[in-house]
C-alpha cells in the first residue's frame, strides 16, 4: 500500500527563492528528493502539465507560482522554486529549510524564500493547491541585487553538491 492510499492524498510544498544570481538548478539536492527550478526555464510548466486539476487551471502548479511571483521585482532568472523530485515521496519540512541553509552558509547571500504554495497530490495524478503562505523580503543591501547569491561558475558547484551529500 502506497502513501497516497492510506492517507488519500500527499501534501506538496513548492517554495518559491529569491535572493539568487545564479541558476540553482545546478545544485543537486537530490538525496533528500528536492530540487530548485529557475523561473526562466519551461520545465516548472511541463510538470504542472503532467498532472491536472479538480476545478480550475487557474490553480495549476505552474499558474498558482505565476501568479506570486508577479508582484515580485525580480526577474525570471532569479527567481527559483525548490520542490520536491518524486511527488509521491513526501519531503520533511526541514530539508527545504535546510537545502536554503546550507547555501546561505556555503554563499552568504539574501537567498529566501518569499513564498510556500502547498498542494495535495491525489489519485489519478490530480494535484490541488489548498493555500499559499507569503513573507517579506528583506535585503542587506543597498539594493535589491546587492546580496543575491552568486558563485564562481562550474568550480563551485561540484563543491557544494559534494558537502551537502556528505551530511546525508
Amino acid at each position: 500500500m502506497t502513501h497516497l492510499e492510506k492517507n488519500n492524498a500527499i501534501k506538496i510544498n513548492v517554495y518559491i527563492i529569491r535572493g539568487a544570481l545564479r541558476d540553482l538548478s545546478a545544485v543537486d539536492f537530490s538525496c533528500v528528493n528536492l530540487t530548485f527550478i529557475n523561473l526562466a526555464s519551461k520545465k516548472l510548466k511541463t510538470i504542472s502539465d503532467s498532472y491536472t486539476t479538480p476545478d480550475d487551471l487557474h490553480y495549476s502548479l505552474y499558474n498558482v507560482v505565476k501568479d506570486h511571483t508577479k508582484k515580485m521585482p525580480d526577474e525570471p532568472k532569479c527567481l527559483h522554486v525548490l520542490l520536491p523530485i518524486d511527488f509521491q515521496k513526501p519531503v520533511n519540512q526541514g530539508d527545504y529549510l535546510r537545502c536554503i541553509d546550507v547555501l546561505k552558509l556555503l554563499f552568504p547571500s539574501d537567498l529566501q524564500y518569499e513564498t510556500i504554495a502547498e498542494f495535495n497530490l491525489q489519485e489519478d495524478n490530480v494535484i490541488e493547491w489548498k493555500s499559499s503562505s507569503s513573507y517579506h523580503f528583506y535585503t542587506t543591501g543597498e539594493s535589491f541585487i546587492s546580496n543575491y547569491l552568486t558563485y564562481p561558475i562550474n568550480k563551485q558547484v561540484a563543491k557544494v553538491n559534494a558537502f551537502f551529500s556528505t551530511l546525508y
